[in-house]
């Protein structure tokens, strides 16, 4: 059978079905979460400084909880941890919505805060327990395809979220906005409590009974977080994947997320324009989610993983540069197909290696890395654009220009240029 067939076999896999309309409504929900609160504070206050803040309300709960998420990945049904995680999702958002009806949309800055850092508790359990499941989903050889498929839906969200937040913005009723976003995580969670998972398979896949036998027996959460790190620091990869990751998001989120509203506000163009940014990064990200899935993750091509990189810091340094949407609307569109290119093939690079009774601590270190720096680079973002310290534009090049840099950099690192050698990936490669 052509590979290009074999590749859509999996949309006979109904289980798998589940996992993937699960993860695109959530996803959606997410997605327009995120803007609505972003243009709502930003539209009330007209402070980017204000904005910033709240982010940070919801990054720093995230990390200082996101091990701890790992290790409950790792030691509780992860299926559990995602049905609670979306409908305390959908119940706090309920409450700050019936909150915003009873004051007729009033700011209130700590009921904003609020929900921003129950957000960021929530995303500290659900990210490592979402990015381990696969694996009990389908076999370790169908990894690539699934997660390009699972990666490209989570990526539709940046088309459909901004789409849904812009038709909700014309509601002119932040209250029933949120709320609609409730409603969407409380149908993720039925479409989620059919979901069946299976035993890991030593004959198909590279988690096999000998890892389970091996696997570490904490006496606590706290043991079970600090066996999770010497393991990840034992793989030499895993642990630049970690540090590039750090690096990466310092200089590339705060720069984006604080500088796209405040850009638009700037421009003097309508909310509208700032979800068309959101869903043009997503319909690249879609592109780029497919052509993965067509090249199957990626396998024997990473080193072009580099370039990608740089295409995404040229395209953070343009956007300052745009005068028209339409500019802005392309370069983003660019920027989502070098994130999908270079995130789908990592995850499942990740997932095919690392020994699965600790996968959900090694991808809540990488969560936690990877949003390590993000409160600092929203804090300073919003800090250098409120003070006017330098001009948004030269914010925007500056970051790009250390991204592209940085990967660079990075393609003359050998445990890089080496990566696909690992004896796990080359197994199911030629399996």
């Amino acid at each position: 059978m052509p590979k290009q067939g074999k590749n859509f076999m999996i949309w006979r896999d109904l289980n798998f079905l589940r996992l993937f309309f699960t993860s695109i409504i959530s996803s959606f929900g997410d997605s327009a979460y995120f803007i609505l609160l972003g243009w709502f504070v930003i539209s009330i206050t007209g402070s980017a400084l204000a904005l910033g803040t709240t982010l940070t309300a919801a990054s720093i709960p995230r990390l200082i909880f996101m091990l701890v998420g790992g290790a409950a990945a790792d030691r509780m049904s992860r299926k559990t941890i995602l049905m609670a995680s979306l409908l305390v999702r959908a119940a706090v958002l309920i409450l700050f919505a019936l909150m915003l009806l009873r004051s007729h949309g009033a700011f209130h800055a700590i009921s904003a805060y609020v929900l921003a850092v129950v957000f960021g508790i929530v995303d500290a359990f659900y990210w490592p327990a979402s990015g381990s499941i696969l694996p009990m989903v389908v076999d370790s050889k169908n990894l690539p395809v699934a997660n390009g498929f699972i990666q490209t839906s989570q990526q539709l969200s940046g088309v459909m979220g901004p789409i849904i937040a812009s038709g909700l913005l014309f509601m002119k009723n932040y209250g029933l906005m949120f709320m609609s976003i409730a409603v969407l995580y409380i149908a993720s969670t039925l479409v989620l409590m059919f979901l069946r998972l299976r035993e890991t398979d030593a004959d198909t896949n590279s988690y096999s009974a000998a890892n389970s036998a091996s696997a570490d027996s904490p006496t606590s959460a706290w043991q079970s977080i600090v066996n999770g790190i010497r393991y990840t620091i034992s793989i030499r990869i895993l642990a630049w994947i970690m540090i590039s990751s750090l690096l990466i998001n310092l200089v590339f989120m705060g720069p984006i997320n604080i500088g796209l509203p405040v850009l638009v506000k700037s421009m003097g163009w309508p909310g509208t324009v700032y979800g068309t940014f959101e869903a043009a990064i997503g319909v690249g990200a879609i592109a780029g989610g497919l052509m993965t899935t067509a090249m199957n993750g990626l396998r024997g091509h990473f080193r072009w993983l580099a370039l990608f990189g740089v295409v995404m810091g040229i395209g953070l340094g343009l956007m300052g540069w745009i005068r028209t949407p339409w500019q802005g609307i392309a370069i983003m569109a660019c920027m989502g197909i070098t994130l999908a290119l270079i995130n789908i093939p990592v995850m499942t690079y990740i997932q095919t290696i690392v020994d699965y009774d600790k996968l959900g601590r090694v991808m809540s270190l990488l969560s936690f890395m990877s949003l390590g720096l993000v409160p600092v680079s929203y804090a300073i973002s919003s800090l250098i654009v409120s003070q006017h310290w330098v001009s948004l534009k030269t914010l925007l090049f500056i970051c790009g220009l250390i991204t592209g840099a940085f990967w660079i950099v990075f393609e003359f690192i050998p445990t890089f240029r080496h990566m696909e050698e690992h004896p796990d990936w080359k197994n199911v490669q030629s399996s």
